[in-house]
């Protein structure tokens, strides 16, 4: 498999639900000598005082929100979690913040870089245009009692093909998903069904 950076940048999404394996996919991924990105790991580094996270949270939400160190993450999430109006207006401060920092990425990238986005499966028509490709990842199992891919029916694994629909289970809008990797047996199986993914990506 190359690993040679290709002329144009090109960005990958790699989402799905808590539990299903994307931080292990991450990882199998960086092995092989991609680039990847973690968003949740970038927030926290702006949500650290002074930076921009922080001070976007202090001023929109005010200083309840804030400590000596960082955002109060537990009291903001409690909000948000208990009234929607709140989370469509974090959703509205740190997306732009979020696709600023993805078109960095991509401009001063010269090759593949694969990006953690859970967020993607609920907010897909935001982030969309960002991406080049979309990866699903699956695991049928209790661990989560909802499955982000349970209702995709026109989906083929490992496609070649243009993206095909399935449903957000969030708000039934229509999603796009280019590839789903299950991780429904052993790691090495995993593993090889990422690498099938990258091998395509990287002809």
């Amino acid at each position: 498999m190359s690993k040679t950076k290709k002329d144009r940048s090109k960005l990958i999404c790699v989402t799905g639900l808590v539990n299903k394996g994307k931080s292990t996919a991450m990882k199998i991924i960086s092995s092989y000598g991609y680039d990847v990105f973690i968003m949740d790991e970038y927030i926290h580094k702006i949500y650290k005082k002074n930076d921009i996270g922080y001070n976007a949270i202090k001023t929109n939400f005010g200083s309840d929100y804030v400590n000596e160190q960082a955002v109060d993450r537990d009291k903001l999430r409690e909000l948000i979690l208990n009234d929607i109006k709140y989370r469509e207006k974090l959703n509205s401060i740190m997306f732009p913040i979020m696709l600023d920092k993805l078109a960095k990425l991509k401009k001063e990238s010269k090759g593949l870089v694969f990006v953690e986005l859970g967020i993607y499966i609920y907010n897909p028509k935001y982030f969309k245009s960002t991406f080049d490709f979309i990866i699903g990842i699956n695991r049928d199992d209790e661990i989560t009692e909802n499955n982000p891919f349970e209702k995709i029916k026109n989906v083929i694994k490992f496609s070649t093909k243009d993206v095909e629909n399935s449903k957000n289970i969030d708000n039934t809008k229509t999603i796009l998903v280019d590839f789903i990797v299950d991780n429904n047996s052993s790691l090495k199986d995993f593993e090889n069904n990422i690498k099938k993914i990258l091998e395509y990506l990287d002809k």
